[in-house]
């Protein structure tokens, strides 16, 4: 039961992170251009 729950979170987390990175990744160099173009 323990295990279960323990790897239930685990796999929340996992979900977590890769919906992070993908949310991130695109927006990365968004944000960097975005950064960029207001220094000029």
């Amino acid at each position: 039961m323990r295990r279960a729950l323990i790897l239930a979170a685990g796999g929340a987390l996992l979900g977590l992170a890769v919906a992070g990175a993908v949310i991130a990744i695109p927006l990365v160099p968004a944000f960097a251009a975005m950064q960029w173009g207001c220094s000029l």
